[in-house]
């Protein structure tokens, strides 16, 4: 797997959920509704300011590389009921689909388990603060997701396993409440 621009993110246990059953959700989300929301935290990957921005600046499609994690944050499984692309006009969440323990969402609508790999040392940090960042270097320690384009030359050999892989749908992030 070495797409032109994708979204890196550490994925694993999630809000009290297994990795089994929350596949289980997503792939059950993309069945009723076409698409999927894959929540998160923090402040990485902010809708408004890096991924949406992100999107429009790559104009092709974008890929979701999922990297295995087996931390498992303790955050309260609140169930999100709307969504909203810049936090000032709310919908609801499209009728089928899930989001637990997160403040924003991934909008996705492909989603499949695989046994790949992803040269990080092929890709640097494309928006933010951290722009231009190798991706292996930045994905270190707490940092669990970012936006990546890829390089011309890349820096070294840095293989990571990929065990899902997603492609993002407009409108590419939402905020969740």
């Amino acid at each position: 797997m070495q797409p032109t621009a994708v979204i890196i993110m550490k994925a694993g246990p999630h809000a009290g959920s297994g990795w089994q059953e929350i596949v289980e959700w997503k792939m059950g989300d993309l069945l009723r509704a076409d698409v999927t929301l894959w929540g998160y935290g923090g402040s990485l990957c902010d809708p408004l300011r890096q991924v949406q921005p992100f999107a429009l600046e790559v104009g092709t499609s974008i890929e979701v590389a999922m990297l295995p994690t087996t931390s498992n944050p303790e955050n309260a499984p609140t169930v999100a009921s709307e969504m909203s692309v810049d936090k000032v006009k709310w919908e609801p969440l499209a009728e089928g689909v899930n989001v637990t323990g997160s403040k924003c969402a991934l909008v996705l609508d492909r989603l499949d388990l695989c046994d790949e790999v992803i040269d990080l040392s092929s890709y640097e940090v494309a928006i933010g603060p951290s722009e231009g960042k190798p991706a292996g270097d930045y994905l270190r320690h707490q940092v669990d997701k970012g936006c990546f384009r890829r390089i011309l030359q890349p820096s070294g050999d840095d293989v990571r396993p990929v065990t899902m892989r997603g492609r993002l749908t407009r409108p590419w992030a939402v905020y969740l409440r």
